[in-house]
């Protein structure tokens, strides 16, 4: 039978391996994306964490790149374009 601790350490373990494998995705992802021009779309992001996580991918540089977010939380479209020209940027729709 496995301890307390044992299964506590086998947990930090399996963070640790996911937070480092997401980290070697956001390495590779921005290493490919440097010195290119780009336009990304992502569609329906339901919390600021998510984008948070995402824009740590995305190499900032003058390509003329873009990013396109959807999502139906204006908190969080809010949150995608600070710092990108404000609230501007986020462009409210009507419902189909």
């Amino acid at each position: 039978m496995q301890s307390k601790e044992d299964l506590d350490k086998m947990q930090s373990k399996k963070d640790h391996d996911k937070m480092q494998s997401e980290m070697d995705l956001i390495n590779k992802l921005k290493s490919l994306l440097q010195n290119k021009c780009y336009i990304i779309v992502l569609d329906d992001i339901w919390n600021i964490d998510a984008w948070e996580s995402i824009k740590h991918a995305l190499p900032e540089n003058n390509n003329g790149s873009r990013v396109i977010v959807t999502t139906q939380i204006e908190e969080v479209a809010n949150n995608c374009c600070a710092g990108a020209g404000g609230i501007d940027n986020v462009y409210k729709l009507k419902l189909l």
